[in-house]
C-alpha cells in the first residue's frame, strides 16, 4: 500500500458537506458533524454545509450549485442511502454526475463491514468535482 509523500506540500481541499434527512436538524446532525470534524481535523476547509430533506430534485439542485461554485473543490454527502422509497440520494447523484465509479463500492465493502456490520458502502461519482456519498452507518 502506498504512503503519503511527506516531501510534498499539503494543499487543503475546500469541501462542502450535505446531510440528506427528513428528520435531522443542525442541532442533531451527528453524521454531518463527524464529517466536518474529520475534514477540518485533517487540515481541510469547510466550504459549505447544508441539510436537505429526501427530495431528489432538491438534492440534485444543491449538488449542481456546489459543483458550479469555484469555492468548492469537493462534496461529501451523508444520509439518504438506505433502501426505502424516500432514500433518493443515490438517484440524485446519478442525475448530476457524468460517470459512476463502481469499483469504490466493491473496495469499500470489507472496510465498511469491518467497522460496522450491516453497513452499506459509499458510492462515488464525479462531475467535475469529486462527490462522495457516505452512509451515516459507516461514520
Amino acid at each position: 500500500m502506498s504512503r503519503i509523500d511527506d516531501s510534498l506540500a499539503f494543499h487543503p481541499v475546500r469541501i462542502a458537506v450535505l446531510t440528506v434527512s427528513d428528520t435531522r436538524t443542525a442541532a442533531d446532525d451527528r453524521s454531518g458533524d463527524t464529517l466536518v470534524e474529520r475534514l477540518t481535523g485533517a487540515g481541510h476547509v469547510l466550504a459549505a454545509r447544508g441539510i436537505l430533506p429526501d427530495d431528489r430534485v432538491t438534492i440534485a439542485e444543491r449538488l449542481r450549485s456546489w459543483i458550479a461554485d469555484p469555492s468548492v473543490d469537493a462534496i461529501l454527502t451523508t444520509g439518504g442511502t438506505g433502501l426505502t422509497g424516500r432514500d433518493v440520494t443515490v438517484e440524485a447523484h446519478r442525475d448530476v454526475y457524468d460517470k459512476e465509479i463502481e469499483a469504490f463500492g466493491t473496495v469499500d465493502l470489507p472496510v465498511c463491514a469491518a467497522r460496522q456490520p450491516g453497513c452499506l458502502p459509499r458510492r462515488l461519482g464525479r462531475n467535475p468535482r469529486p462527490s462522495v456519498r457516505q452512509p451515516p452507518s459507516a461514520l
